[in-house]
């Protein structure tokens, strides 16, 4: 993840107004209100963010809010801390919604979900001008039934961080496939791929 450090002066009243606008992101994302981030973000708002949506910047954020609320019924994001210092903005929150609708590939299942998550900006003259998204994408995965248990009890996490990336760019990719491919490539059966470990990360 890109490293980002705090620039420009760290009064208190510029943390609390930073903060503010962090706050008024969230209750986008909870009020499924997408046209409002334009209020909010610059519109060359730079995004990067695990799950990857089809659009980037503005149009990408927007679409983030959409997804998420298309997919899961009463989606909340829960406030567990934020922190500013200069034009930086920290929030931890706790997302929690039910499986409704298709998501990453994965049809309805109907489960609750529950999983952490932290979002940091950086403010310059009242508009979020950077994003960078943090979850914790394994619990999130394992939440809607998506990690291979196999994977989880033999593999390691090597095979583990490969199957995730996989999974969240190409959802429709199974463990199967998978290890098919990666024998395709060095020449192994599926079986003695699935021994030599062989998918590439």
């Amino acid at each position: 993840m890109p490293r980002m450090q705090p620039q420009g002066p760290n009064t208190e009243a510029i943390r609390r107004q930073n903060k503010a606008i962090m706050r008024r992101m969230l209750a986008c994302f909870n009020n499924a209100d997408a046209e409002a981030v334009e209020g909010l973000c610059a519109p060359d708002v730079f995004e990067n963010i695990p799950i990857p949506p089809e659009a980037h910047g503005l149009a990408g954020l927007k679409q983030q809010i959409r997804d998420l609320h298309a997919a899961f019924a009463d989606l909340q994001f829960e406030e567990t801390s934020c922190i500013a210092e200069g034009d930086i903005v920290v929030l931890r929150h706790r997302l929690t919604g039910v499986h409704r609708a298709p998501f990453l590939g994965v049809p309805a299942t109907n489960k609750n979900i529950s999983y952490p998550g932290q979002e940091i900006v950086r403010i310059k003259d009242g508009k979020i001008v950077e994003h960078l998204g943090a979850y914790d994408v394994l619990e999130f995965l394992d939440a809607l039934g998506m990690l291979d248990a196999q994977l989880l009890e033999h593999r390691g996490l090597r095979r583990l961080r490969a199957f995730i990336v996989s999974r969240l760019l190409n959802p429709q990719v199974t463990p199967t496939e998978q290890r098919r491919a990666a024998a395709e490539r060095a020449g192994h059966t599926e079986g003695e791929a699935a021994q030599a470990d062989l998918i590439e990360v």
